[in-house]
């Protein structure tokens, strides 16, 4: 079970980055806050206010940047520099203990389709403007830099999805979860389990699960080597969203081992 449950371990790996910093030195984040976290647009909403909070005792500064937002088939974000949205101001610091507001909005030529448009607005905490160089053994600070959503929403929402090409290939299982509907999904879990003969469950996984955009889709490639892959006669996948869960299973009669 627990060869199965490695398979998507990889994530925890972005904390590791940290560890390289040198011993002789302190180590410390900014504190500050943004909100809401994410943003949706419409016809009749066309601006939305973002409050950054300095939660710290020093005052800090920060920088406002803006991307339309796609996906690759992994997943992993592409982003493309855009003039949709707007914003106001793009620099500015915030004292201790105190709230910036910004306005974010529509550009002039921005218009509504069909489809949700999906963006991110980076909120980028800048290096202070008295910061000296760093000595053998000094704090280091490490900066911020957090990416919010904005969503345009359509005019006539509508969520659906599906799951397709859920087959074995080379030990391990590969689908697709795609969006078929016009506006973002997020599965609130997702997991893979493996059924023995009499139907009994020999392992279950829990997937990644993040946004897929509208109209887009998500490859998943499960490895399933371990010790129980040969007594594996059933593989099902499952998506629960909020009012819907969506499922698919794959008969296996020669067990899920790597060939």
């Amino acid at each position: 079970m627990h060869d199965f449950q490695r398979a998507l371990g990889a994530v925890a790996r972005v904390l590791i980055g940290l560890a390289i910093l040198c011993q002789a030195d302190a180590v410390y984040g900014s504190s500050f806050t943004v909100s809401p976290t994410i943003i949706e647009l419409t016809s009749r909403a066309r601006t939305a206010l973002l409050t950054i909070r300095n939660e710290s005792g020093e005052t800090l500064r920060f920088q406002l940047t803006v991307f339309v937002w796609s996906q690759r088939p992994d997943g992993e974000m592409e982003l493309t520099p855009t003039e949709d949205i707007v914003f106001f101001p793009t620099l500015f610091a915030v004292e201790p203990k105190q709230d910036r507001r910004v306005r974010v909005g529509l550009g002039t030529a921005t218009l509504f389709g069909p489809s949700e448009k999906s963006y991110r607005i980076f909120v980028e905490e800048l290096p202070s403007a008295q910061a000296a160089p760093q000595a053998a053994g000094s704090e280091i600070k490490v900066l911020t830099r957090m990416g919010l959503p904005i969503f345009l929403r359509p005019v006539s929402p509508k969520s659906s999805a599906s799951l397709s090409d859920l087959g074995l290939r080379d030990g391990r299982a590969e689908f697709d979860l795609r969006n078929t509907g016009n506006i973002h999904l997020i599965p609130r879990e997702a997991r893979i389990s493996g059924f023995g003969e009499r139907g009994d469950r020999l392992f279950v996984s829990d997937l990644q699960s993040w946004y897929v955009l509208a109209g887009g889709a998500r490859h998943y490639a499960v490895d399933l080597t371990g010790g129980q892959c040969q007594q594996v006669r059933r593989l099902e996948v499952e998506f629960g969203f909020e009012s819907a869960t969506l499922k698919d299973r794959l008969e296996t009669p020669g067990g899920v081992c790597r060939p």
